[in-house]
């Protein structure tokens, strides 16, 4: 070969046929791939000591160089011939999820973080490199009124820490008693949430109601309320009615 390097070597005679070896083969390096072309010369019939070197044909190896997002998503993938500066493809980005933002910080190369994108020496894969902030969500519990209790930030998956049980003061008509809150309190954190105590209401007992001459006696059903007072305004307009035609046959007479 092209080395010196024997491939093979046989005794003739005058004028014999030269028997020729298999095609050779030559080792691929880093910058080519060797095809077997022919010999030197044309093989002929022996008329004396010859020598024949292989020839090659040498084609550029191609590398592939692949770019892959965070999320294994492929950004870029291009062959080089070896040592060939690579050109990165525009910074990538990753969307917000429930836990985290992610801003870009660089390459991994085959699992190594490194600093700048060296030139071609084999097929590789780098991968984007991203810092994480994680998202804050905040939860607040309140009144009706507006007035909150408490009001914490929390981190997605974290535990909601509930306040103590509310208190409403009593007033003139009322007594209120903590029945929960607006919905379910999720045991852990998925976004921001508002929750609003809920009371139950209980009549004073013996205390009139706005709008209505009488007293509810204890145990009375409020929803009654509305009942009772249809029934005193019947009885008040037939009453009126009674007296305008007494007066009305009064004046005839």
């Amino acid at each position: 070969d092209e080395n010196g390097l024997i491939i093979s070597q046989e005794m003739y005679h005058y004028g014999d046929t030269v028997k020729q070896p298999a095609p050779p083969t030559k080792k691929s390096d880093e910058y080519y791939d060797y095809v077997f072309l022919g010999w030197d010369k044309e093989v002929s019939e022996v008329h004396g000591v010859a020598f024949y070197t292989a020839t090659y044909e040498k084609h550029a190896r191609q590398y592939d160089v692949t770019f892959r997002n965070a999320d294994g998503t492929v950004l870029s993938e291009v062959q080089y011939t070896y040592a060939e500066n690579v050109t990165p493809p525009a910074d990538p980005t990753m969307a917000t999820d429930e836990k985290y933002i992610y801003a870009f910080l660089g390459w991994s190369a085959d699992g190594e973080s490194v600093t700048t994108v060296l030139p071609v020496t084999g097929d590789t894969t780098y991968t984007a490199i991203y810092e994480k902030t994680p998202l804050t969500y905040t939860i607040t519990f309140r009144d009706e009124s507006g007035h909150v209790y408490t009001q914490n930030t929390y981190h997605y998956g974290d535990t909601v820490i509930l306040p103590a049980t509310p208190q409403k003061a009593a007033d003139a008509m009322y007594t209120y008693q903590f029945a929960g809150w607006s919905e379910p309190v999720a045991e852990t954190v998925t976004g921001d949430a508002v929750y609003v105590a809920q009371f139950t209401a209980t009549p004073v007992e013996g205390e009139k109601r706005p709008g209505l001459n009488h007293i509810l006696s204890p145990g009375t059903d409020e929803s009654s309320i509305p009942v009772l007072g249809i029934a005193i305004l019947a009885v008040s307009v037939v009453a009126i009615a009674a007296v305008l035609i007494h007066l009305l046959s009064r004046r005839r007479g």
